[in-house]
């Protein structure tokens, strides 16, 4: 999980580092999908379904902005 939402990490380091860290993000989920795979290590490794909702109710126009931001990163 970030820390930060990729709105917050465009703004801190602009459109291709927010890219980048998002990027990075899904290499290294692979990567350990891969070495449990290779090395039969029984984690309990499993993909899920992501969910975007904010901690406390916040307005629809908000969540529509950092879907725009989610798909220009992919």
């Amino acid at each position: 999980m970030l820390s930060y939402g990729y709105r917050e990490l465009e703004q801190m380091h602009g459109k291709e580092g927010a890219k980048h860290i998002a990027q990075s993000y899904t290499t290294a989920i692979n990567t350990i999908e891969a070495i449990a795979t290779q090395e039969n290590i029984n984690c309990d490794f499993e993909r899920l379904d992501g969910y975007l909702f904010p901690p406390t109710p916040a307005p629809l126009p908000l969540l529509i902005c950092r879907l725009q931001v989610i798909d220009l990163l992919h």
